[in-house]
């Protein structure tokens, strides 16, 4: 690999990369532990975020090029690839749901934007949320919930499901210090990769509020 930014794993295990300098995704089967098990798919400018479906589909953020590719299962060209949504600098982080929803972390343009499946131009991509500085990681959890790893904010934030402002962005844990990629777990705990730290932190689910009674 050459300098890889981005993995993913589906539901068999297999294990997926964007190979950054290579300009590549590259996929190796469940147990690989050598070059000669990596297989490479399509053929992408500069490949960063990287994520895949329930079904096998691979969604890639073309950094390089601005563009968000998806590469259906067992798609192995850039002839089967097709893009996505339209209008990002830079995208970075990109993350799936189970409805086929694509989160896009659009880093040149300190927005997150969601596309519904399918989308395939601009005009069907809404942002999410708002007050980004360089927001670089996504995720999303079961309940539609988006976290963000805003990078220049040195936050990890969360929108609940439907959120367009900024005002329902809400700031979870803290002391980080460029935050770069997010992942949520079934339980709603969550792990940052805290670059400027060069550590790996889990803020665990937040205990809920407790209940007063008149």
């Amino acid at each position: 690999f050459g300098e890889p930014d981005g993995v993913a794993v589906d539901g068999a295990g297999n294990v997926y990369v964007a190979d950054h300098d290579h300009n590549f995704v590259k996929e190796m089967p469940r147990g690989c532990a050598s070059s000669s098990c990596v297989s490479t798919l399509g053929g992408i400018y500069n490949p960063t975020g990287i994520a895949v479906d329930g079904a096998g589909n691979v969604y890639v953020t073309d950094n390089g090029e601005g563009f968000v590719k998806e590469m259906p299962s067992g798609c192995a060209s850039s002839s089967c690839m097709t893009t996505l949504g339209g209008g990002f600098i830079e995208p970075s982080g990109v993350a799936v749901d189970g409805a086929g929803n694509v989160y896009v972390a659009d880093f040149g343009h300190n927005f997150v934007k969601e596309m519904p499946s399918g989308c395939a131009s601009s005009t069907c991509v809404s942002k999410l949320g708002g007050g980004f500085n360089l927001p670089a990681g996504v995720v999303v959890d079961g309940a539609g919930n988006v976290y963000v790893a805003d990078l220049n904010n040195n936050a990890v934030k969360e929108m609940p499901a439907g959120c367009a402002i900024s005002s329902c962005v809400t700031t979870l844990g803290g002391g980080f210090s460029q935050p770069f990629g997010v992942v949520v777990d079934g339980a709603g705990n969550v792990f940052v990769a805290d670059m400027g730290n060069s550590l790996v932190k889990e803020i665990p689910l937040a205990t809920p509020p407790s209940l007063t009674f008149a």
